[in-house]
């Protein structure tokens, strides 16, 4: 059948639950050769979330075998890096899947994570800057990029960040609580109150 149809049932089966039947198709669409790596990737964030970590590490490398320039797999090497506390590892990923292709908006992210972890704020900030660029109206980076303003003490301009999330995004508690912490960094405690 259609691989993203099954791609789209093996998401399906894993959200609700379904993880033996997510299992099984995603061992089978491995075996095919134009699915293998989608599928292998797939395992890894599961295997991940299972809190498998040497598992979605085996299964990243094996991916990063198969295809060691591409971007999707270096950026989930570099997503497993920097929650495995290990930033410089990340960035390298990140650098290196930006390398393959500079318009990766996943790959400005985890440089800009890995960054910011090393306390190169201003190397962060910049990749956060081109992430937003690339995907102007992506909460999760414009939160990302306020947080980390803030930590510098940018409080208009993190203020003005928060906003534009919240704007996006007016319901995410992400949004909600980074709005909350710039205006009460501002001195601003009514529109801080009204966001916790």
């Amino acid at each position: 059948g259609d691989l993203s149809a099954q791609f789209a049932l093996v998401q399906l089966y894993a959200a609700t639950g379904r993880r033996p039947d997510a299992d099984r198709m995603l061992a089978g669409l491995k075996a095919r050769k134009e699915a293998s790596l989608d599928a292998t990737l797939i395992m890894a964030r599961l295997a991940y979330a299972d809190k498998d970590t040497a598992r979605a590490y085996s299964l990243v490398n094996e991916a990063l075998t198969a295809s060691p320039k591409d971007g999707r797999v270096l950026v989930i090497k570099g997503q497993l890096d920097l929650v495995e506390h290990k930033p410089a590892d990340a960035l390298a990923a990140g650098k290196q899947a930006l390398a393959s292709d500079p318009n990766l908006v996943d790959a400005w992210i985890v440089q800009g994570e890995a960054y910011r972890a090393q306390r190169e704020f201003e190397l962060a900030r910049a990749s956060y800057q081109e992430a937003l660029r690339l995907r102007p109206s992506n909460p999760m980076i414009q939160v990302a990029l306020a947080q980390l303003t803030l930590a510098t003490g940018q409080v208009q301009e993190a203020k003005q960040l928060a906003q534009g999330a919240l704007t996006t995004a007016p319901t995410a508690p992400i949004a909600r609580l980074t709005m909350a912490r710039t205006a009460l960094a501002s001195g601003d405690l009514e529109i801080g109150r009204a966001h916790v």
